[in-house]
């Protein structure tokens, strides 16, 4: 007997988790299905309090480190190939084996592999995949499961690697509108700390042998010299130490939710990011409608997608009011986070019953607004860092030549 930790969602679409013993896995599904439930996950254990240690698994920055998702840009070719295998009708059991012995990665070989014995010992996909939380999200065991169901599984497989496709894209739309600034940034300090710390000090013996008084600039910088050279260890360890310790606490729901706000009100960049928060949204939930999972559900997955927890707190209300037998646009239209576009159009698509047409057609719209953003951001950025920069490299300047030209007017009496 083992103990099996679940996360399902009931008839009403409520969260639900708990823990059952059980013989097998097969058991452990039979008894959470007889519950009424429906599980997006399965964690088998051999603690009964599996579900605190699932809890500070999911929020501790080193079990993430220690056990690393599966990328995207190698769960894509997955998809694709395997929705083209069983399109061409192979069974799932060859159509895994096929994808085992062509996938480079150890990592996603693996979990092939664990997937093919879990079908070959009778499981379905869907329940083989939510073994593997940490690499498959409940939006694509979701997909799987409502394409078991329907008969249709290779078409939602094929949903899944545009989905995944269109998400990563965005997701590099994203990034490289922070990326340059960054780099450059990155580059840029570096070029300044060799010089504070190799080259400034060298200037610094000249002004001693030709005993000259230093100016408060001056000063300053030769400080910032010596506390370089002296503590620079102390400083590398500093950073890595202090950016594990934000990750830890940027696990912490209430500071989640206090970050998530400010990056909603952040001039330019907030807009950036509310764009690809709502695009994600709106293309995980027509997906998954287009699909045929149930509305409730949908949402439960959907609001996930956006990656900030103030959209899922609203996201939640929404669905709380639509169980209570409301619409989705009216809930939709009393938060400010969602423009009039977005509400307007998922009215026309529930009154014309083509909702999930109208979600992707708005994630396709806020696609394009993102590539107009990221362009205009780069062009942005660009004076302000060369503005930045430039400050700190004329600071460093003037801090080096004003004893020079101290010494050289009392040498020619100017």
């Amino acid at each position: 007997m083992a103990y099996f930790y679940y996360r399902a969602i009931d008839k009403r679409g409520n969260e639900k988790e708990g823990v059952v013993n059980a013989v097998s896995y097969q058991e452990a599904v039979i008894q959470i299905k007889g519950f009424d439930l429906y599980p997006t996950g399965i964690y088998q254990t051999t603690k009964k309090d599996y579900a605190k240690e699932a809890s500070l698994k999911r929020k501790v920055f080193l079990w993430q480190l220690l056990h690393p998702k599966i990328k995207t840009k190698e769960i894509v070719p997955f998809v694709s190939d395997f929705s083209i295998l069983l399109d061409a009708g192979i069974s799932l059991s060859r159509a895994l084996s096929v994808l085992y012995n062509q996938t480079i990665s150890r990592r996603m070989q693996k979990v092939i592999g664990e997937l093919r014995t879990d079908i070959e010992s009778g499981q379905s996909l869907s329940d083989s995949l939510s073994k593997h939380p940490e690499h498959f999200n409940a939006l694509f065991i979701n997909m799987v499961r409502a394409g078991e169901l329907g008969g249709i599984l290779s078409d939602s497989l094929t949903r899944l690697a545009v989905l995944y496709e269109k998400n990563a894209r965005l997701e590099a739309k994203m990034r490289a509108a922070l990326l340059y600034p960054l780099v450059v940034l990155t580059f840029a300090l570096s070029v300044v700390i060799f010089i504070v710390a190799f080259i400034v000090p060298k200037f610094f013996v000249i002004f001693a042998d030709l005993g000259t008084s230093l100016p408060k600039v001056t000063i300053v910088l030769y400080k910032m010299s010596l506390f370089v050279r002296a503590y620079w260890p102390l400083l590398i360890v500093g950073c890595v130490v202090a950016l594990g310790v934000f990750k830890i606490i940027m696990q912490l729901k209430r500071v989640q939710f206090f970050i998530d706000a400010i990056k909603l009100r952040l001039p330019v960049f907030g807009v950036l990011y509310r764009k690809v928060s709502i695009s994600r949204f709106c293309r995980t939930f027509g997906t998954l409608l287009s699909s045929g999972v149930p509305i409730l559900q949908t949402l439960t997955v959907a609001k996930e997608a956006t990656g900030n927890v103030v959209l899922e707190q609203a996201i939640d209300k929404v669905r709380t009011s639509i169980k209570e037998g409301e619409s989705i646009a009216e809930p939709l239209s009393h938060y400010k986070l969602f423009p009039p576009l977005v509400t307007n159009m998922i009215t026309v698509g529930e009154e014309t019953g083509t909702l999930s047409k109208m979600l992707l057609k708005i994630s396709t719209r806020y696609d394009e607004a993102v590539d107009v953003l990221v362009s205009q951001l780069t062009s942005l950025i660009e004076p302000f860092l060369i503005i930045g920069l430039g400050g700190i490299v004329a600071f460093i300047v003037i801090a080096l030549f004003l004893p020079l030209v101290a010494v050289v007017q009392s040498l020619t009496g100017f």
